[in-house]
């Protein structure tokens, strides 16, 4: 009898608990969560090279959190969604290193134009 009753009261739980669970609503939320992402990440990659420093630290400041957020719930990731996440990261790695590039220009622009000011003194 007591097993009736305990099984009358954890029975709705348990469902409940699998439901939530199983939800396919979890999965295609962290998905879109993930495609949003790419999209940001698809604009601003592609941005990248022509912003200044401050501008790129702070994108790459807000990239960095929302990496925090996303990667919290990589749990619920199947195998395709975690080969999308390591594109949309190579994709940033990618431009990261495109303003890496473009600031070793620029130094070297300024050293250029610093010893031509001191010949010319």
């Amino acid at each position: 009898m007591k097993f009736i009753s305990n099984l009358k009261m954890w029975l709705p739980v348990l469902l409940c608990t699998c439901l939530i669970a199983c939800d396919p609503n979890t999965k295609q939320e962290a998905s879109r969560d993930l495609s949003d992402f790419s999209n940001w990440v698809n604009q601003n990659a592609e941005r990248a090279p022509m912003l200044t420093n401050e501008e790129w630290e702070e994108l790459n400041t807000e990239y960095e959190n929302r990496v925090s957020e996303l990667e919290a719930e990589s749990d619920k990731w199947d195998d395709q969604t975690r080969q999308q996440w390591e594109g949309i990261k190579a994709k940033w790695a990618e431009a990261e290193q495109q303003v890496k590039q473009k600031d070793q220009r620029v130094e070297a622009v300024d050293a250029d134009l610093d010893m031509d000011t001191v010949k010319e003194e």
